[in-house]
């Protein structure tokens, strides 16, 4: 299975179930091994490339899920996997499951769900925003990875739903690539605003068309307009997210700084931090999303 998944560059799980309910969760991204985890009732630990196959090796048998994922969907799983549990609830109506997820989906802040019914489970990340929810559900014979909530999670045909609330927690690495992305999106589509507003349109498509152009020869499945930043990658680490984000910036700010000044230019990314989120602008400090030289505010 590792194999066909590398020859083929496949994005998505393999999960291996042992007794006990340990699994061992295999995640690749278009054909590359990102990120391993052991799973047990007590403790989730990330294995090094030897550990995970000399635990295959010495476990004995298992039981096999493949779930072929899009990159984004990978994402919200390694959320789901890494997270810890805040709220477990139970649902045995389906109108209180669909209330309780429409109440979550009108929240100013994000959070994250996990739904375990008897022969299937789900997951479903707020961002905050009603426009930007995802949704994965699993069964026996359904696999759904899309934006949005879909239907099924009111019609599902199974009374008793176990609902797992989870909220952002910094100090976990996924947690960190979420924010380090939402603070790319933000820190790119307010510095184009600014942009257009003092330079006009001409020039901020030919910015975007330098900055669609290095995305593309890096293969980051980023889609990039004048009108809207599209971010569907997924890292193995914050570290490799940052580093990533990090050059597409820099390439931006060179190109900014070029036409408005290193003074306007610094004032503009000043406003910008200013007014940013507590968490966005913590990750920004911490994994140095900015060069040496761009301001940092407190």
């Amino acid at each position: 299975m590792v194999n066909s998944y590398r020859e083929l560059k496949r994005t998505g799980i393999i999960r291996l179930g042992y007794p006990s309910d340990t699994y061992l969760h295999l995640l690749f991204k278009r054909g590359e091994l990102l990120n391993n985890y052991l799973v047990t009732p007590e403790e989730r630990e990330s294995l090094q490339p030897s550990q995970w196959t000399e635990w295959i090796e010495s476990a004995g048998d298992a039981y096999s899920k493949i779930m072929p994922l899009s990159s984004f969907g990978l994402f919200v799983s390694k959320l789901l996997i890494t997270s810890d549990g805040k709220k477990i609830e139970n649902f045995s109506k389906p109108n209180q499951l669909s209330e309780y997820i429409a109440t979550l989906n009108k929240k100013p802040e994000p959070s994250l769900v996990q739904l375990n019914w008897e022969h299937a489970m789900g997951g479903v990340l707020f961002s905050g925003s009603q426009k930007d929810s995802y949704s994965l559900f699993l069964s026996q014979e359904t696999i759904l990875d899309e934006a949005g909530i879909n239907k099924i999670f009111s019609q599902w045909n199974e009374p008793s739903c176990t609902v797992t609330t989870f909220v952002p927690d910094v100090s976990v690495d996924a947690w960190q690539e979420y924010y380090l992305r939402k603070s790319f999106a933000d820190i790119y589509n307010r510095m184009l605003v600014r942009f257009e507003a003092m330079t006009g349109r001409a020039l901020v498509d030919s910015l975007v068309r330098l900055i669609a152009i290095y995305v593309s020869n890096n293969n980051l499945e980023i889609s990039i307009s004048a009108r809207k930043l599209v971010d569907l990658e997924v890292f193995s680490s914050p570290e490799d997210a940052a580093q990533s984000y990090r050059q597409i910036l820099t390439e931006m700010f060179s190109h900014v700084s070029a036409v408005l000044g290193s003074r306007l230019f610094a004032l503009t990314l000043r406003e910008i931090m200013t007014s940013s989120p507590d968490q966005e602008r913590q990750v920004i400090r911490t994994f140095e999303l900015f060069l040496e030289g761009y301001v940092y505010e407190k």
